[in-house]
């Protein structure tokens, strides 16, 4: 579950760099449901460092409802 989080992670990290805004705020947002699940406080600086990366687009419809499912898990 751990591999999974860090790969959609490096997925979502793609996305961004393409600015596939939608795309990476799904991704990150799938690996955010299965960080929940883990303890490991390397996944949780990953998904933290990929979601700041995302701060340009925080007015977009996509990166907006990232963040409403972060915070029902709670990681917002």
């Amino acid at each position: 579950m751990r591999n999974l989080a860090f790969t959609k992670l490096f997925l979502g990290d793609a996305y961004t760099a393409t600015k596939e805004i939608d795309q990476a705020a799904i991704v990150i947002g799938e690996a955010a449901a299965l960080a929940v699940q883990n303890r490991s406080a390397r996944l949780r600086e990953r998904l933290r460092s990929a979601i700041e990366r995302l701060s340009p687009w925080r007015r977009s419809a996509a990166v907006r409802q990232l963040h409403e499912r972060l915070r029902t898990y709670h990681l917002s």
